[in-house]
């Protein structure tokens, strides 16, 4: 299959370590990446699309009408799959050095290491849930071939 982008990974949790102080310190002023977080003990995948880049400035927002989270729960069932935008474009993408992704002003999270111990992620919107151990975070980044 022919495609004119590339995913470069440039982070893995297993490899690199889950804490917010290595994601930022590998993907901050990285554009265009998706964050793609296995469940442990489930089939379910979860991230999200940032087109712009990552900053560790505490409390500041990135504005951005193109991203967007994901959760895929049911292989066989696509319905129950989720696509959501941020509710708010100016809110679209949380830079906060104590967090790792954080898309629609919380309404994605991910955490770990300093604040939640490794392993655990929080999210909202694209769940019913709070917590859950992850198996593994990637970070690509999406580049024209």
């Amino acid at each position: 299959m022919n495609s004119p982008y590339e995913f470069k990974l440039i982070l893995r949790g297993s490899r690199d370590g889950f804490s917010p102080r290595k994601f930022h310190k590998i993907c901050d002023y990285q554009p265009h990446t998706i964050s793609i977080i296995k469940v442990k003990d489930s089939d379910e995948i979860f991230g999200g699309y940032n087109p712009i880049i990552w900053k560790s400035d505490h409390g500041s927002f990135g504005t951005t009408k193109d991203s967007f989270i994901f959760s895929f729960k049911n292989k066989e069932n696509v319905e129950e799959n989720i696509l959501s935008r941020a509710k708010y474009e100016e809110y679209a993408i949380c830079n906060d050095s104590n967090f790792g992704s954080a898309f629609g002003c919380y309404e994605f999270v991910l955490c770990g290491g300093d604040n939640m111990g490794a392993e655990t992620v929080c999210y909202g919107s694209v769940g019913e849930f709070s917590k859950s151990s992850v198996e593994e975070y990637e970070v690509f980044q999406i580049m024209n071939n």
